[in-house]
C-alpha cells in the first residue's frame, strides 16, 4: 500500500490541496510556507513542537496551516502563492522560510529528487484554485541516469575550487555519525554553503518572482531565515565564512525586497550553535531553543508588542 501511495500521490500537491480546503472553510489565520526546518528538530529536544505549532503558541492560538518539505524554496513558494492567490479568501498573515542554499545551490536546485521537477510541471498546469487540486498522478520511476548526470554537474566553491557534484559527494562518504574530523566538517560546510552567488545565478530570478507573488498575495508577511550555523562555520574558516555567507544572504534579501513591497519583513540570523540541531553538520535545522527564537521573532514582527510589554 505504501509503495502504491508513493508511486501515485504527490505530497506537495496533497499539502496544497489540504490548505486550499482549509482556506475555503475559513480555518486559516496564518499561512506558513516552510521547508525542512519545519520538519526536523534535535535528538535531545525537551519540547518537540515544530515551528508551525510554536508560531501558533506565540500568536495566542491563531490557526496555522503549513506547506513544508525538504528543499522547498522560492520556486515552490512562489507557485503556492500564485495558485492560492486565485482564491477569494486570504489568511490574516503569511509566514515563509527563506533558505539561501536551497534556492540557489547546484546540489539542491539540480538534484533529481529535491528539484521537484515533476511537481513543478504539475504546479505550472494549475491556473486557478477554484477547482479541486489533483494530487494523484502516476509518477515514473526515477531514471538511474538522472543521478549520473547530477553527479557530473560542475560546481565551484569558495574553499574547494572547481569540482563536480559527484567528486564532492565522494569526499563526504563513509564518515559515520559525528563527531567528525575537522577536514570532513570543513568539507561539509564548503559543500553546503561554499558556492558564491551573483545576480546571474539562476536561483536569484526565482527569489525576485517569489517577492512579486508575496506582494500580489497582499497580506502582512514575515519570512524567517534558515541560515547556516555561522559561529561553527567561522570556526572552520576563520575570518572568511560569515562574510561569505552574509554576502550570499544579502544578494537574496535584495532580490526579494526588490519586488515584495515596503512592508515585507525578514527575521532571524541571531542564532548560536546551541540553537541548531547539530551545528557541525552545516544544515539549517534547529533545536527547540532555535525554533523558539524564530517563532518569537516572527510573532513580534507580525504583532509588535505594546510599549512597555516585556513578554
Amino acid at each position: 500500500m505504501r509503495e502504491l501511495r508513493d508511486r501515485h500521490v504527490d505530497p506537495t500537491l496533497r499539502q496544497l490541496a489540504r490548505v486550499r480546503r482549509q482556506l475555503l472553510r475559513g480555518e486559516v489565520d496564518v499561512l506558513l510556507l516552510g521547508d525542512s526546518s519545519c520538519l526536523f528538530g534535535a535528538a535531545g529536544d525537551t519540547d518537540t513542537a515544530m515551528i508551525p505549532e510554536l508560531i501558533a503558541r506565540e500568536l495566542g492560538g491563531l490557526r496555522v496551516a503549513a506547506i513544508s518539505g525538504a528543499g522547498y524554496s522560492a520556486r515552490q513558494h512562489a507557485e503556492f502563492l500564485r495558485i492560492l492567490g486565485t482564491l477569494p479568501v486570504r489568511p490574516q498573515y503569511l509566514v515563509t522560510s527563506v533558505c539561501v542554499r536551497t534556492g540557489c545551490s547546484v546540489h539542491v536546485t539540480q538534484h533529481p529528487t529535491y528539484s521537484y521537477e515533476l511537481t513543478r510541471v504539475h504546479l505550472a498546469q494549475i491556473d486557478s484554485a477554484a477547482r479541486r487540486i489533483r494530487y494523484v498522478h502516476r509518477k515514473p520511476r526515477t531514471d538511474p541516469s538522472a543521478y549520473d548526470r547530477f553527479h557530473a554537474l560542475p560546481v565551484t566553491t569558495r574553499w574547494g575550487g572547481a569540482s563536480t557534484i559527484g567528486a564532492f559527494r565522494d569526499r563526504l562518504k563513509g564518515q559515520g555519525p559525528p563527531p567528525w574530523p575537522i577536514e570532513h566538517e570543513r568539507a561539509l560546510f564548503d559543500y553546503f554553503h561554499g558556492e558564491e552567488y551573483s545576480s546571474e545565478t539562476p536561483g536569484i530570478a526565482d527569489w525576485v518572482e517569489f517577492g512579486r507573488q508575496v506582494a500580489a498575495y497582499g497580506v502582512p508577511t514575515v519570512s524567517y531565515r534558515t541560515a547556516a550555523p555561522m559561529a561553527r562555520g567561522e570556526l572552520n574558516f576563520p575570518g572568511e565564512f560569515e562574510a561569505h555567507a552574509q554576502s550570499n544572504i544579502k544578494l537574496v534579501d535584495d532580490a526579494i525586497r526588490s519586488t515584495a513591497g515596503a512592508d515585507y519583513q525578514i527575521v532571524g540570523g541571531d542564532l548560536d550553535d546551541v540553537d541548531f540541531a547539530n551545528a557541525t553538520d552545516a544544515t539549517e535545522h534547529f533545536s527547540i531553543s532555535g525554533r523558539l527564537k524564530l517563532a518569537r521573532a516572527i510573532a513580534r514582527a507580525l504583532i509588535p508588542p505594546l510599549p512597555g510589554d516585556q513578554t
